[in-house]
């Protein structure tokens, strides 16, 4: 199947239903404990998120895949954390982030099937993202520590969570474990695969930039979280690898600026 690019219409489905839905999903009292780690934890799936929009036209069907994986973990938390009286809000805001997050999940369902990514598009993946690494540039080999991580994060969720902390009930620790094991798909491989699909260096380096900022701009309001936690401080090892994906990026568009053909990593 060939792919179909997403039209307008559809991107701005996916725009307002998503937003939508982190607008129900982020509406915490951050002074009842736990929720601002709860808060947190879902950022890490809005923030990767926006870097969608740095996918060239005709990839952005890649995203259909992690919309749908994504849609049925949020979905997970808001019902795991309401049958544990864990979830600190009204009600109706709990059966509101349930409905968005289950049509999330119907929507790129949809997509897929009408748009793609395909089986084969899937099968050759892998290849295509062996070829990125072993020939690209050292930037985008960098960028393959997101598989790393995602393979770590899948195995060892528990040691990834201990670098926060929880100030609030203990039975969160098993919801957010759970939901850590799940941004090794949601997050991490996203990341790696969208590293892969974007050649550009305008984009890759927005697409970095983006990830780094919104990062690193948590710190002020997470501190305590970080200082508490486990593994103090350790948090900063992520904002650390995201700075390093960005001076690599940025060297790399520096470069293409000036050579206007070298756009693309060798690897194409």
């Amino acid at each position: 199947m060939t792919a179909r690019p997403l039209t307008s219409r559809v991107l701005a489905q996916i725009v307002v239903l998503d937003v939508l839905l982190f607008a129900t999903l982020f509406w915490r009292d951050p002074g009842e404990d736990g929720q601002s780690l709860v808060a947190h934890y879902i950022a890490f799936v809005a923030i990767t998120d926006l870097t969608a929009i740095f996918l060239p036209t005709a990839k952005r069907h890649w995203f259909n895949v992690f919309r749908l994986i994504s849609g049925l973990a949020l979905l997970a938390l808001t019902v795991t954390l309401a049958l544990k009286g864990l979830d600190g809000r009204a009600l109706g805001l709990t059966l509101a982030s349930c409905a968005l997050a289950g049509a999330r999940v119907a929507h790129a369902g949809w997509l897929i099937r009408v748009s793609g990514p395909s089986l084969g598009e899937l099968r050759a993946f892998p290849s295509r993202a062996e070829r990125h690494v072993r020939d690209g540039t050292p930037s985008d080999r960098l960028g393959a520590g997101y598989l790393v991580i995602a393979a770590l994060v899948l195995v060892f969720p528990q040691v990834f969570y201990w670098t926060h902390h929880n100030h609030g009930p203990q039975e969160l620790d098993a919801v957010l474990v759970g939901l850590q094991a799940s941004q090794a798909l949601t997050v991490f491989l996203k990341m790696f695969v969208f590293e892969t699909l974007i050649v550009e260096a305008g984009p890759k380096l927005g697409m970095r930039l983006v990830v780094a900022v919104l990062f690193a701009a948590q710190w002020p309001f997470m501190l305590d979280m970080y200082a508490d936690a486990p593994l103090p401080y350790v948090h900063a090892i992520a904002e650390v690898f995201a700075a390093a994906l960005v001076i690599a990026g940025y060297r790399v568009w520096r470069s293409a600026s000036r050579s206007p053909d070298a756009r693309l990593s060798p690897a194409r």
